[in-house]
């Protein structure tokens, strides 16, 4: 029997460059350093900047990172089924039984349940940075 490191180390992502950190890391070098130091040289703390300059310049990314993260996390097969507990049925696991015995009707409630999981992040960040974009300025 497989050890749960074991079982672990196999379903993890590559290590190399994994989706939770490339919202933050993608947005933090865009940030521009001056708005930090205008804030300091009007008088601001450190944390005072980085609650109200760093976090807001941070936000969309850490968000974006959220959501690859969930949409991951959603539909990940191989994990679910190295490491769910028996008796524990989740979408992705009745969806891939049903498949694999092909029941594809059976099947199709999960697949839509999936879907509307899955386009939910990205329908609810679409609609934030519309947000966002026109409320900027022009």
């Amino acid at each position: 029997m497989a050890e749960p490191t074991m079982a672990l180390n196999q379903t993890a992502p590559p290590a190399g460059n994994p989706v939770e950190t490339k919202g933050p890391a993608s947005v933090a070098p865009q940030a521009p350093t001056g708005l930090e130091e205008v804030a300091h040289s009007l008088g601001h703390g450190r944390l005072s900047v980085l609650v109200r300059v760093t976090l807001p310049l941070l936000v969309p990314g850490l968000v974006a990172g959220f959501s690859l993260v969930f949409l991951s996390a959603a539909t990940e097969l191989t994990a679910t089924l190295v490491l769910h507990p028996t008796g524990v049925e989740t979408l992705t696991t009745q969806f891939w039984a049903y498949t694999t015995n092909f029941s594809y009707g059976a099947a199709a409630p999960y697949a839509l349940a999936l879907l509307l999981v899955a386009m939910l992040p990205g329908v609810l960040l679409g609609r934030w940075f519309e947000r966002i974009a026109g409320s900027g300025p022009t």
